[in-house]
C-alpha cells in the first residue's frame, strides 16, 4: 500500500475512534462484544447477498447495516480493551466472505464470465493472503 493510503486510514481510523468510540461503550455495556456485532455484520452480509437483484430497499438496507456493524465492532474492541488475534481473522475473513458472495451474486445476475473471474482473482488473493498470515498484501473492497 501507498504511503497516502496508509496516511488515509490511518486519519480515518483516529476519527472514527476520536468521534464514534463512546458508541462503542455503550454497545459494550449493553453486552454486545467485538466478535457478536461481527457475527451480525456476517450475518447482514449474507441478507444483502440474497436480496440482491430481488428486492433493492432490503439490498440496500442490509448492506448499510453490514458496512455500520463491520465499522463498530473495531469500536467495542478497542472500547473493551479486548482485541484477539481470532476477532481480527474473524473479522476480516467474514467481510473477504461477504465481498466475495457479492461478486458471485454479480456474476450470476449478469450472467457474465467476465464477473466469475473477477470473483476468482479477488478469492485468490484473500486466500494468499490469508495463507501468508496475512503478510502478503490483499485488496479489500466494499
Amino acid at each position: 500500500m501507498t504511503a497516502l493510503g496508509s496516511k488515509t486510514i490511518e486519519r480515518v481510523q483516529e476519527f472514527r475512534t476520536k468521534y464514534f468510540l463512546g458508541v462503542g461503550k455503550a454497545l459494550a455495556k449493553v453486552g454486545f462484544t467485538a466478535n457478536s456485532i461481527t457475527g451480525l455484520s456476517l450475518l447482514f452480509g449474507i441478507a444483502a447477498f440474497f436480496l440482491f437483484g430481488y428486492n433493492h430497499f432490503l439490498f440496500v438496507l442490509a448492506i448499510i447495516i453490514h458496512l455500520l456493524t463491520d465499522a463498530v465492532d473495531g469500536l467495542v474492541a478497542r472500547a473493551t480493551n479486548t482485541s484477539s488475534t481470532f476477532g481480527d481473522y474473524f473479522d476480516h475473513i467474514s467481510d473477504g466472505f461477504v465481498g466475495f458472495l457479492l461478486l458471485l451474486k454479480i456474476a450470476w445476475v449478469l450472467n457474465d464470465y467476465f464477473a466469475y473471474i473477477v470473483a476468482a482473482i479477488y478469492f485468490i488473493n484473500q486466500a494468499t493472503h490469508f495463507i501468508s498470515k496475512r503478510q502478503l498484501p490483499a485488496i479489500f473492497t466494499r
